[in-house]
C-alpha cells in the first residue's frame, strides 16, 4: 500500500472548480496609480511655464521710434559722432540719417491736406535728424542719457507707434532727455 494518497484532480473547465483569490495590492501597487497622475501633473505645469515664458508674455512688444534732431550748425564730426552713438544702441533697423531737403518733402507730404500750414514754413527750416527703432516692451530712456548732451544734438524725441489696439504716444523720459 503506498502512502500516496490520489486527489481528485480538477478540471478547469469544471463549475465546481475552485477560484483563484487575488493577493490584496502591496502598499507600493495603491500607491502607484497616484504617482503617475501626480508626475503627468507636475509634468504638465513645467510645460505650460516654459510654454508661457516663451510664448505668452504678459506685456506686449511696442515699437519706439526716436528721433534725434541735430543743431542747425552741427558739424560733421558731430554728425559721425552721434551716428556712431546711435548705432552702438543696436536698433532694429540700423541708424537713418533724414536731410533738411528730406524733413521738408516728408512734411509737404504729411501735410499736403493743409496747404497755408506748408506754405509758412520754408525749405531748410526744419532740422536734419538722425531715426532709430528699437522694439521693447517698455522704452528705456536710460540708453539715450548718452545722446542727449553730445555735441551737435538739439532734441531727442520718442515715440511709441500706434498699434491696431492702441494709439501712438510720445514717450515722456522725464529729465533723462
Amino acid at each position: 500500500m503506498s502512502d500516496h494518497i490520489d486527489q481528485p484532480s480538477v478540471d478547469s473547465a469544471s463549475p465546481t472548480a475552485p477560484t483563484p483569490v487575488a493577493e490584496p495590492p502591496s502598499a507600493r501597487q495603491r500607491w502607484l496609480p497616484l504617482a503617475a497622475i501626480l508626475g503627468a501633473l507636475l509634468a504638465g505645469a513645467v510645460l505650460a511655464t516654459a510654454a508661457f515664458m516663451v510664448l505668452g508674455r504678459s506685456e506686449p512688444e511696442h515699437r519706439f521710434n526716436v528721433s534725434v534732431y541735430l543743431d542747425r550748425d552741427v558739424t560733421e564730426e558731430q554728425r559721425a559722432a552721434v551716428r556712431t552713438a546711435l548705432a552702438a544702441l543696436d536698433p532694429v533697423n540700423g541708424v537713418r540719417h533724414e536731410s533738411r531737403e528730406q524733413a521738408y518733402r516728408n512734411f509737404q507730404e504729411l501735410m499736403k491736406d493743409s496747404p497755408d500750414i506748408v506754405g509758412s514754413i520754408k525749405p531748410g527750416e526744419l532740422p536734419e535728424s538722425f531715426q532709430v527703432l528699437f522694439i521693447a516692451t517698455v522704452f528705456d530712456c536710460e540708453m539715450l542719457t548718452r545722446v542727449k548732451p553730445m555735441e551737435g544734438v538739439d532734441t531727442i524725441v520718442v515715440q511709441r507707434r500706434p498699434r491696431s489696439d492702441q494709439p501712438g504716444v510720445t514717450v515722456s523720459c522725464g529729465n533723462l532727455l
